[in-house]
């Protein structure tokens, strides 16, 4: 009975620990480096009085300063795995009215890390869905500063 109970206190503690590995946060600042070569694409589209609208500005010419302030600015955010974060696609669900960041991340190799941040509170990391708080304020510092 007793190695019964030590069984099942140790598959407990491992669950637990599985599962705070899982959902830690995991932080935007590892996704980027000084080197990279930064595009971004920011889009709104929803409905507005019965009829759809979509708008898309493109930033291409990021300075190695605007760099330096994303990466900065992305050390005070983290994401986090949602439950079916394994089994979704990258795909970005929106509501009504939505902004989108399209950031794509490039050390000049075929290595490239795409984000998509929603101001819902979803962002997708090389095609998979996590969770992020204040999506909405991280958006609208990112313009800030590439449109300075």
């Amino acid at each position: 009975m007793k190695k019964l109970t030590k069984k099942n206190v140790l598959i407990v503690i491992v669950l637990i620990a599985s599962i705070s590995i899982y959902f830690r946060p995991l932080q935007l600042s590892n996704l980027v480096s000084e080197e990279n070569v930064l595009w971004i694409t920011c889009s709104n589209v929803g409905v507005q009085d019965s009829t759809p609208y979509a708008n898309a500005q493109s930033f291409q010419d990021i300075t190695e300063e605007q760099i330096n302030q994303i990466i900065m600015l992305f050390e005070e955010y983290s994401y986090h795995r949602k439950l079916n974060t394994i089994f979704l696609d990258g795909f970005v669900s929106g509501s009504k009215n939505t902004t989108s960041l399209h950031l794509f991340f490039s050390d000049g190799t075929v290595h490239t890390n795409a984000m998509i941040l929603t101001n819902h509170d979803e962002i997708a990391v090389n095609y998979k869905n996590y969770r992020i708080n204040n999506s909405s304020d991280l958006i609208d510092e990112i313009l800030e500063i590439i449109k300075e």
